[in-house]
Order: C-alpha cells, then structure tokens, then sequence
C-alpha cells in the first residue's frame, strides 16, 4: 500500500535524507574507529597512552556515529516500508537528536570565552613541549596550524627566531605576524555568525524532517483507515421487475453516491425488488 499525492514526495525526501544520514553516521564511525586503532596517529599528535581526552573523543565520536547510523537506517526503513511504529520511533528519536542540538549550540555560545581558552591553553601545551622535545611530528602539526591561521608561537615576533614552523616574513612584515592564541580567539569572534549558522540551519533541518514524518505518519494513517472502510463496505446492485427504467435511475443515483462516499447504502423500496449481489 503507497501513499499518493503530496506525501510522496515526503516519502522520497525521508528516503534520501535518512540514507545520507546513515552514510554520514558510518563515515563518522570509521573516522572513530580509525583514531581508535592507529597507533601512528597518537604519534603524530604527540599523545601519550594515558591521554583520557583524546580516547574520549573518540569513544563519544564512535558512539554518535552509531546513533546517527542506526536513526539513518530506522527512518530510510520506515519511510521505505511505510512502518508507522518505525516512523513513531524515528519521530521520537529525532525530536530527542533536536533538543541535543539546541542544548549544545546554547552552551557552545554561551561559553564561547571557555572553548577559546580551552583551545588556546592545548596549543600553548604543545608548542612548549616541541620547543622542549623538538620532535618532528609535533613540529609538523604546528607548521599546519600556524600557515592555516598565519600566526606564530605565542608571542608572534620573537617566536619567528626560535622556530622554524611559522609563516615567513620579510621586512616590516615579520611585525605583522600576530600570536596563535590571539589568532584563535579572533577566528572565533569573526566567525561566531558562521558558527551560530550552522547551529541554526541544523536545527532547521530537524524540525523540517521532524514535520514531514508527522505528515507521512497523518498520510498513511488516513489511507489505512479508508482501506479498512472499503473492505468493510459491500456495494449491493438493486434492480426493479416492476417499474422499469423510472424506478431503476433513482436507486442507481443512491448507489453511485454510497460507493464515492464509502457509506452503508439503504434503500427502502415502495414495492417489492429483487437483490442480486455483484
């Protein structure tokens, strides 16, 4: 049984945002179990074994990837099938998935000043311990981080003469070069609006997909309930033997009008008729 009209296009947008909602969900697991299990990486990040922070990132990143796999699989199955418990307990789930997001975003925002101090106290640690140990896979890090937000260490210009990973100046241009820590707190005070954004249009796409579930559910909810009428209701052919054509046209009309409205037909006949059964 499909739905028709307007909640077919419904249908297909479940379809296709949960399926990339599962392949995102997936990827996201990947990436978690590949941090997880390469060794190298922990390497590169100069991450000792006993780092908790970092193992709990990935085992959260892990689990939300898949949370997000299996709400992908549950609501491409219900929209698929037209599984109206599948979809109530996607519609159930996604509402929790929007209050989550709403949540995080208001705290992100609120305490922007401490996700900035948090990111410039990690960078300070590590780059005081490159200028400590002078390992080359920590100084790779820091040469990708000071290029891609043109600072240098944490003080800018002196730091140009200690190290080799910062942008090069020539000239005047070597004052130019601002500290990382000021670097990240001002992409953060420029880019707070992008940030908000994102947070705004994922909250929008919920609640979007929240309403098209509902509307699905409110669709295949009608159509089985119309089906049962019809399966309940009997048309009943009535002929006359003993008034013709000008008895048959106004029991005919009556019972074209039952089989559009799928209402129980009666007929109450001034003389005896014949019923006969389709």
């Amino acid at each position: 049984m499909a739905v028709r009209g307007e909640t077919t296009c419904i249908k297909h947008y479940l379809v296709v945002f949960n399926c990339l909602l599962w392949i995102c969900g997936m990827v996201l697991l990947g990436f978690g179990i590949w941090m997880w299990i390469d060794d190298n990486l922990a390497e590169v990040l100069d991450l000792e074994s006993s780092n908790t922070t970092f193992y709990t990132t990935v085992y959260i990143m892990i689990a939300v990837g898949v949370f997000v796999a299996l709400l992908g699989g549950l609501g491409c199955y219900g929209a698929g099938r037209e599984s109206m418990s599948s979809l109530a307990a996607y519609f159930a789930f996604l509402l929790a998935v929007l209050i989550v997001e709403l949540a995080v975003a208001a705290v992100i925002y609120a305490n922007q000043n401490g996700v900035v101090s948090v990111l410039q106290n990690l960078y300070t640690y590590a780059y005081v311990k490159f200028l400590k140990t002078e390992r080359t896979s920590l100084g790779l890090t820091l040469r990708v981080l000071h290029h891609a937000l043109d600072c240098c260490g944490v003080t800018g210009v002196l730091d140009q003469i200690i190290t080799n990973t910062c942008p090069a100046r020539s000239g005047l241009a070597v004052f130019t070069l601002s500290s990382c820590p000021s670097a990240i707190s001002t992409m953060f005070e420029k880019q707070s609006h992008v940030i908000l954004g994102v947070c705004l249009g994922l909250g929008g796409v919920t609640i979007l997909t929240l309403i098209f579930t509902a509307v699905l559910l409110a669709g295949i909810r009608a159509r089985r309930h119309r089906k049962q009428l019809q399966h309940s209701t009997k048309p009943i052919a009535l002929t006359s033997i003993w008034h013709g054509q000008q008895h048959w046209q106004p029991i005919n009309t009556a019972f074209q009008e039952q089989q559009q409205t799928n209402t129980p037909f009666f007929y109450t006949a001034p003389e005896p008729v014949e019923f006969g059964k389709i």
